[in-house]
């Protein structure tokens, strides 16, 4: 249920703030109710500049009503976030109704301030990339050698990556044969290789995963979409829509924003790759190495081969833009890395 205008206030108040509370239309998306919700703020007695009760500022908010018989993911991750560094939108309020089975989230909107990134193009220029690789690289090293947080279902076991893989598997199958652009044998040889090296591997993947070495938090849908960059000044790129967040290889990431969404070609990636491994080994040291880095960034690479094989079998999309830049990064880097 969404919080009443009673308790809104109350939750205002509760931050220091006052003020008329007025709320828009819900929009349902998937699980999730989201309600826009502004404070219209009063100046309180003796503020300055201003008598009690003249009204200062509106304040932007919103409200995330999601349904779910355990409490969201989203949820638990603005909880643990919430003592971090990472930039993410303010939360005045994170709960779960166990009685409604519904999580209850109140953030900030950032709307006001800052624009969505998913409207640009790539070559990106210089210095939104490197503000974009300091966003990310904060968020991995506040995650780096996470043990709190459980295993994605698909990685607590070397029989359930296994059985993973096999729906990669069958997925690649499907789209070998309904993909309407026809690819060549080399390109075929590439889905089949990573595929086999990714079995034959399968083991020290897992075992490396479950000692959470040089492992993070993942965003785990880190897509143009859930990047916020500042509109006005002083303002700082946010990350948002903490849904899929899970444990994994800080590359997997990088693949999903820097290769689906914004390929830079072989020698413009494999800069931003310098760019954010300095970044993000200046706050969590030197033990991950460049090699090893690069090694994880081939492994997302194949791993991410096979996300247009997903979207055709699950979704019926068909995308060929993602389908060339996938193959392209993954030739790039078998070069760099061996």
């Amino acid at each position: 249920m969404p919080l009443t205008e009673q308790q809104l206030t109350a939750i205002m108040n509760n931050h220091g703030l006052a003020g008329k509370i007025s709320t828009g239309e819900p929009i349902t998306r998937g699980r999730a109710v989201l309600r826009p919700v502004s404070l219209l703020a009063e100046r309180g007695e003796g503020g300055e500049g201003a008598e009690g009760g003249e009204t200062g500022a509106s304040l932007q908010l919103l409200e995330k009503v999601t349904a779910a018989q355990a409490e969201p993911v989203e949820n638990a991750m603005y909880r643990l976030f919430g003592g971090r560094k990472a930039s993410l939108p303010k939360v005045f309020y994170n709960a779960y109704d166990a009685l409604t089975e519904e999580g209850i989230l109140l953030l900030e909107d950032l709307t006001p301030t800052h624009g969505n990134i998913a409207d640009w193009n790539a070559p990106l220029e210089a210095e939104p990339v490197h503000r974009l690789l300091e966003l990310i690289a904060g968020f991995h090293a506040e995650g780096w050698g996470e043990r709190g947080l459980p295993l994605p279902q698909h990685l607590e076991s070397l029989e359930k990556y296994l059985e993973h893989l096999g729906y990669v598997e069958r997925d690649y199958a499907h789209f070998r044969q309904y993909y309407p652009f026809r690819l060549g044998a080399e390109e075929y040889s590439l889905y089949e290789n990573s595929l086999r090296r990714l079995q034959e591997n399968a083991g020290g993947y897992i075992e490396r995963i479950h000692a959470r070495r040089h492992t993070t938090i993942l965003h785990g849908d880190l897509n143009a979409c859930n990047v916020l960059y500042p509109a006005v000044p002083g303002a700082i790129p946010v990350l948002i829509d903490l849904e899929a967040v899970r444990i994994g290889l800080c590359t997997e990431d990088l693949v999903m924003l820097f290769v689906h969404d914004f390929y830079h070609g072989g020698a413009g990636t494999l800069e931003i790759l310098r760019q954010y491994y300095g970044l993000l080994n200046a706050q969590v040291g030197s033990s991950y190495g460049w090699e090893l880095f690069m090694q994880d960034m081939q492994w997302s690479l194949m791993e991410g081969l096979f996300f247009p094989a997903k979207l055709l079998a699950h979704e019926g999309v068909q995308d060929e833009e993602l389908v060339w830049k996938s193959i392209q990064a993954l030739r790039g880097l078998l070069e760099t890395v061996v």
